[in-house]
């Protein structure tokens, strides 16, 4: 057995017209495909019999992201804090951090922390913050003094 590939990163969000709004405007990722998505083996596959979805593919910088909103699902959002089990986040390299945190903040962003200069890594240091995207996806930005 052997992994071949890295595929795409899922995250489920409440509102998908406003996910899509942030992630193909300041965060530049393309809209390739959006369409309803269910199916008896769907279902099967994610354990969730009977589940419908509304699924947007998005591609940019070198990578594909799946946003995925289901609509019969009314439950309220977790509130997953960084340093909890099973909370994921997306990193993004830039090249300026503080005019790329304004510009997301003003799209609809919110923060998570402050940046900082991280010297943690002595090989590589670099400012960084976590923010939340519309939906509370967290956002990691990176600046390295490269």
């Amino acid at each position: 057995m052997a992994i071949t590939g890295l595929v795409h990163t899922s995250f489920t969000v409440a509102d998908l017209d406003a996910s899509l709004t942030f992630w193909t405007g300041p965060l530049g990722f393309e809209l390739v495909d959006r369409r309803p998505w269910g199916s008896r083996e769907l279902g099967q596959v994610v354990g969730v019999p009977g589940l419908l979805m509304d699924i947007a593919i998005l591609k940019g910088h070198g990578y594909e992201v799946e946003l995925i909103a289901c609509p019969r699902d009314a439950s309220a959002p977790l509130d997953v804090a960084p340093q909890k089990p099973g909370a994921s986040h997306m990193a993004f390299f830039c090249d300026d951090i503080a005019e790329t945190e304004r510009e997301l903040l003003a799209a609809g962003a919110t923060r998570q922390g402050e940046a900082a200069w991280l010297t943690d890594d002595p090989d590589q240091p670099a400012w960084a913050v976590y923010l939340r995207d519309p939906n509370g996806i967290i956002l990691e930005l990176i600046e390295t003094s490269d």
